[in-house]
């Protein structure tokens, strides 16, 4: 098994980089593979000096074909109640496009359980670095809560001049009309 594994890793090493047609011209192609299909293609054809085309002959043993670089079991999560049938010898952890609050869960768990996880290099420092970011974002909303209450109180402050000042000028219209009548009185 261990000759298997090492066998297959220096098959990866020889392996080449699979691109599409063209993508060594353009930019704008991604180095997806696509299969040529021109009649007039040469990597279609295989010709020496173009880039590789996809063969059987490119795979791995059979028998070390689903297994990391250690010989152990990748296994795909996406729940905490799959971490229960995990063998902690013979499989590695490997977590699918989830959520960060499931995934915090779940690497806790693993940490408990001291299982590997594949796609994480080190899990601690992902948690805290997490923690850390949470506690920013708090703090920026609480920052944010205080600045719109402020700006309330200012508005309200405002609003209260305002009717302040709109109470004085009725209160001048009134008298000027009393003045009015007063000199309207006197003419007569």
């Amino acid at each position: 098994m261990d000759n298997l594994i090492e066998l297959r890793n220096r098959m990866k090493k020889k392996k080449p980089k699979f691109i599409k047609q063209m993508g060594r011209q353009k930019k704008r192609l991604k180095n997806k593979w696509r299969k040529p299909r021109g009649s007039d293609s040469k990597i279609k054809v295989g010709k020496k000096g173009y880039p590789k085309k996809i063969k059987i002959g490119y795979k791995g043993p059979k028998q070390v074909r689903n297994l990391s670089r250690n010989g152990e079991n990748i296994i795909l999560i996406k729940k905490i109640e799959e971490l229960k049938k995990i063998d902690t010898k013979k499989d590695i952890i490997c977590l699918s496009k989830i959520g960060k609050r499931k995934k915090i869960l779940i690497i806790k768990e693993c940490i408990k359980l001291n299982l590997n996880i594949l796609n994480l290099k080190d899990p601690s420092k992902f948690l805290t670095d997490f923690e850390k970011s949470l506690e920013k974002k708090k703090q920026e909303k609480k920052e944010k809560e205080q600045e719109k209450k402020e700006k309330e109180s200012k508005t309200t402050k405002k609003k209260e001049g305002i009717e302040a000042k709109v109470d004085d000028k009725e209160e001048n219209k009134k008298d000027k009309k009393e003045k009015d009548k007063v000199l309207t009185k006197r003419e007569i």
